[in-house]
């Protein structure tokens, strides 16, 4: 499928207008408590650091993760560029009752320096350029503490080129309902860019209600492993899911890696 230019117009900064009522409405009946609380236990497990850790969760979206990793014991901070989600964020860590900053804030001018013990960016990484997101990861990098953790929840390059560059590149649809919507999703792969460029169309009683198009840059586990080097950090784990017995392979649903700051000499 070729990228028009409606659809290259849309892309520019998708971000900041994606996350609006429609992918609220059909987005958040999926993201059950037990989903949540489950993904909060892999992002612990993973960055294996105790309490009271002080952690930094970029892209925090409405704090989903962030008021679990706060109701265990962890010092928590997180940031957003959208922010409806940091105001919903506020709120939710009102209804748990927790202690939580967040902050409206792009993740590529973050300026903390040495102030987190652990980092972490689940399903918010790749929005922009390859430049773009290299500035992200220094970011992050810059302010994890020597001996802090990285954690990078990335789509995996691997898994889309089977699914397209080998078995086909026709776009693949289907069609799903939640939040009163129904929705169909147009999903591509533009092998030139490593990019996953969905179409979304969300209709309501046979009327076209709004259409919204998404564009995250894929890595592959060698790609991301580099950039890490490059930002000064070493891998230590590559898991395929949000599940620490879900080794990575090239198939995997996810490509999520963590990643150490070395600690300072003597």
């Amino acid at each position: 499928m070729r990228i028009t230019e409606e659809v290259t117009l849309a892309l520019a900064e998708w971000y900041r207008t994606y996350f609006d009522d429609y992918y609220l409405a059909v987005r958040r009946p999926v993201e059950a408590e037990e989903r949540s609380s489950a993904e909060a236990t892999f992002i612990m497990r993973a960055l294996a650091l105790p309490r009271p850790a002080r952690l930094l969760d970029v892209g925090c979206g409405y704090g989903r993760h962030a008021v679990y990793l706060a109701k265990w014991g962890y010092r928590v901070v997180g940031v957003d560029i959208n922010e409806r989600m940091i105001r919903m964020a506020v709120e939710r860590a009102r209804r748990f009752k927790v202690v939580a900053g967040f902050r409206v804030m792009d993740m590529r001018a973050m300026t903390w320096f040495e102030e987190f013990d652990g980092v972490y960016c689940i399903n918010s990484f790749g929005y922009f350029s390859d430049e773009e997101n290299h500035m992200t990861l220094a970011c992050m990098a810059r302010a994890l503490r020597p001996g802090g953790r990285l954690l990078v929840d990335a789509y995996n390059r691997d898994l889309y080129v089977v699914k397209y560059a080998v078995n086909g590149r026709t776009p693949r649809a289907h069609w799903f309902t939640s939040g009163g919507y129904l929705v169909l999703c147009i999903e591509w792969f533009d092998v030139t860019t490593s990019r996953v460029i969905e179409r979304r169309v969300y209709l309501r009683n046979g009327d076209k209600s709004a259409e919204r198009v998404s564009s995250v840059r894929a890595y592959s586990l060698a790609e991301l492993s580099y950039m890490l080097r490059q930002v000064g950090l070493r891998v230590v784990k590559a898991y395929g899911d949000y599940d620490t017995s879900a080794q990575y392979t090239p198939t995997s649903p996810r490509l999520i890696v963590v990643a150490e700051k070395p600690a300072e000499a003597g």
